[in-house]
């Protein structure tokens, strides 16, 4: 962002979109290019969410509108979204998202030993079925998953791409004939709120940024190594009732760990521990030639 936190950007989105200065506002996410603030207004009950994008990361702005819009207009039931409070350009080329906040994430409720991890793959597995079931909401897309592939092989490292290469030739074969869906693309338990007050209501689904159409598997792996539900009995939970190819959601599973190695810009150990498990699973024979240092 053109200021380091963001906070002048989110500034300007509440006094000229929301017709109000924020009182207090705290920091939810922040990239090179973007950056998230729960921002509390004067009367106003709840807080907001505001998100704010610049130059290359602007467009993400205007898909996550189109998405939620794409949605409430579709009358989906299997969950809910939050409500665009206003959108729009601001100076210095940020794009801002002004959205309704919906409670308490998943995550939080886990955090806290208020929901055992079991129920909340349910929940996930629940809500990932009612996501592929979306029609075509016309909407930008990110790269097929073809492109995304060899995107990111041109980019790894050379001991990396020779010691994943076959796995990702099977993710490419496997994933085109398979029936493309409409993804999240980014579904965990951060990103699945529980309603407030309301026993039967169904959670909100926020972060649409990463929507795209792809095999299943694609949403499922991403969900099981975002969520480390990386062993036998929980991606048995998580991918229960789905019918997917095996294959190809273990070579899914590599290909997404592979992606967040990649982009990480922290917790690369981790990122690394996760992929050295996917390429496991896949029973890759060269696991050995892959070390959290240089990758």
């Amino acid at each position: 962002m053109t200021d380091a936190s963001g906070l002048g950007a989110v500034r300007t989105a509440c006094n000229r979109l929301l017709g109000a200065a924020p009182m207090r506002a705290v920091p939810l996410a922040r990239s090179e290019h973007s950056a998230v603030f729960r921002v509390w207004l004067p009367d106003v009950e709840r807080p907001v969410i505001v998100k704010v994008y610049q130059g290359t990361a602007a467009w993400k702005a205007a898909k996550e509108q189109r998405v939620i819009e794409g949605l409430a207009a579709s009358g989906h039931k299997a969950f809910t979204t939050p409500a665009v409070l206003a959108a729009g350009l601001l100076p210095d080329g940020v794009r801002a998202l002004c959205l309704q906040d919906g409670g308490t994430s998943l995550q939080d409720a886990l955090d806290q030993f208020r929901y055992p991890r079991t129920k909340a793959l349910s929940v996930l597995n629940k809500l990932l079925a009612g996501v592929h079931l979306q029609p075509d909401l016309q909407v930008p897309r990110l790269r097929s998953l073809a492109e995304q592939v060899r995107h990111l092989q041109d980019r790894l490292p050379p001991s990396v791409h020779d010691a994943t290469a076959q796995v990702l030739d099977d993710v490419l074969t496997a994933g085109a004939r398979a029936e493309q869906v409409w993804c999240h693309g980014d579904l965990h338990f951060a990103n699945i709120l529980l309603p407030e007050g309301q026993r039967d209501a169904p959670p909100c689904l926020i972060d649409f940024e990463e929507t795209t159409y792809a095999p299943a598997a694609y949403d499922l792996a991403q969900s099981a190594v975002t969520t480390e539900t990386l062993d036998p009995a929980g991606l048995a939970m998580l991918t229960r009732g789905h019918d997917v190819d095996p294959r190809l959601l273990e070579g899914l599973i590599v290909f997404h760990c592979l992606r967040g190695r990649f982009y990480a810009d922290r917790d690369t150990a981790r990122w690394h521990t996760r992929l050295e498990a996917a390429l496991t699973r896949a029973h890759h024979p060269r696991t050995h030639s892959l070390r959290p240092r240089g990758f």
